[in-house]
């Protein structure tokens, strides 16, 4: 008497049922795999909902993960050993038709035809306890993979083959229709391969969700934390050129004074900028994206806004001073660590791996940049003028918002995120500038007197 084992079978419109059925055995060149999860994808939704008219009924599923648990005839044990985690390449393909012979398998003629001599129910198997494949089929999975990740292989690997198809290189533009498993899986593929890529996407849950995974953070957050760095363009437009003539002229005084100048404007914008952005995080969401998870993240940036903004300006700096060597090799440092991190911290933490992930790349390359500038010019780092004193003056501009603005608007009415954020930010600034004048925070900026002490 042969073996029993389980299946889900579509059996008519949105019907499914828990069919037990025989067990298969291994024949030649097969073996028998354990199927441990199953993905489902738009195929068998179809056919639960009757869009696709296969005959019932049907054991669909062929996304999935297994382990081997018995060898038939000619197969070699030691190259396929009893318990290896595999995913198994169900679909069929004949390899005989026009479409397989012109190298186009996936339109192959008989791409739904079933071998159903070992099956009591049709169908490609996948949901079922076990299931006969042929050796040529399994692909040998990292054993520590979990099983949700592994199901993907799949469908990743039909990306994968549309990604190289379209020979999608760095720089390219690329429209995604779709924003489904599919398109988020084309999306995930071509930004790793350095395209610049749009995602078009009628169903509002499925935008949320790909803005949630995908732009909440680079898309949107970064785009608000990085905005204000455009004013100090400007800046760098104007005291770069100086700072790289008085390198080449040899004059130490004047190169001192103009990277001083130049890291002390970059810390009182990015100080103050990172503070209301901090501060006014959830408002920033709200009013710009109607996002919380934007606001969350501008929240966990915020604080490294100098560090960001510094790393960007003492990079220019460098260049200027012939070091592009040591920001060359900064930068290969910094994306190895990334690679690294990223593998690592991503598969298990997701969104908050790589979050991490990028404020400890900031701070490492920030702190490498720095330690250069100081090496190279001899410079010395003055805490008092661009710290502390921008810290003081924002913690004073932040009680003032607390304790005298907060209770002031709510007495009279005046609440909602947009007030919160304009009145609030510029009662917020308006103190931090004075308090940084007052505590002669803006000498040696070109904004105020000149200190004496000035290099």
């Amino acid at each position: 008497m042969s073996e029993k084992m389980k299946v889900v079978a579509i059996t008519g419109d949105h019907e499914v049922s828990i069919k037990e059925v025989r067990r298969p055995a291994p024949e030649k060149n097969q073996v028998l795999v354990r199927v441990r999860a199953c993905a489902l994808c738009t195929w068998e939704q179809r056919m639960f909902t009757r869009d696709s008219k296969v005959p019932l009924p049907f054991v669909g599923g062929h996304e999935l993960v297994g382990e081997i648990c018995a060898l038939g005839g000619s197969v070699d044990e030691k190259a396929y050993p009893v318990g290896s985690r595999v995913a198994v390449r169900l679909v069929h393909q004949c390899g005989e038709c026009y479409f397989c012979r012109v190298g186009h398998p996936e339109l192959c003629a008989h791409l739904n035809d079933v071998d159903m001599s070992q099956m009591d129910i049709p169908g490609t198997g996948g949901l079922s306890e076990y299931l006969n494949v042929s050796v040529s089929q399994v692909y040998f999975l990292n054993q520590d993979m979990p099983d949700q990740t592994a199901v993907f292989a799949e469908p990743l690997a039909c990306v994968l083959n549309s990604i190289e198809k379209g020979q999608i290189e760095i720089s390219d533009d690329v429209v995604v229709i779709g924003g489904g498993i599919m398109g988020l899986l084309h999306v995930m593929a071509a930004k790793l391969c350095g395209a610049r890529v749009i995602l078009s996407e009628p169903d509002r849950s499925r935008r949320e969700l790909a803005l949630e995974q995908f732009g909440a953070l680079k898309g949107m957050a970064m785009a608000v934390l990085f905005f204000p760095f455009s004013f100090l363009t400007t800046l760098s437009t104007l005291l770069l050129p100086e700072i790289t003539e008085a390198y080449a002229q040899g004059r130490q005084r004047l190169l001192l004074r103009l990277i001083s100048r130049t890291i002390g404007i970059t810390l009182a914008v990015s100080g103050l900028m990172g503070g209301l952005f901090t501060l006014f995080a959830g408002e920033l969401g709200e009013v710009l994206f109607h996002d919380s998870q934007v606001g969350f993240y501008i929240r966990v940036l915020g604080p490294v806004m100098p560090f960001m903004y510094l790393e960007s300006m003492v990079d220019g700096i460098l260049k200027g001073l012939n070091q592009q060597l040591a920001t060359f090799q900064y930068s290969i440092w910094d994306s190895i660590a990334r690679i690294l991190l990223i593998a690592l911290l991503a598969p298990r933490f997701g969104m908050k791996g790589f979050l991490f992930v990028m404020l400890l790349s900031n701070l490492f390359t920030g702190t490498l940049n720095l330690h250069r500038l100081l090496a190279v010019t001899g410079l010395s780092i003055r805490w008092g003028q661009w710290v502390i004193k921008p810290l003081f003056s924002f913690l004073a501009g932040m009680l003032a918002y607390r304790a005298v603005w907060l209770p002031w608007a709510a007495a009279r009415g005046l609440s909602g995120p947009l007030l919160q954020l304009v009145l609030g930010g510029g009662v917020v600034s308006l103190v931090y500038l004075v308090f940084l004048f007052l505590s002669g925070g803006l000498s040696g900026l070109g904004l105020g007197k000149t200190s004496k002490t000035m290099y």
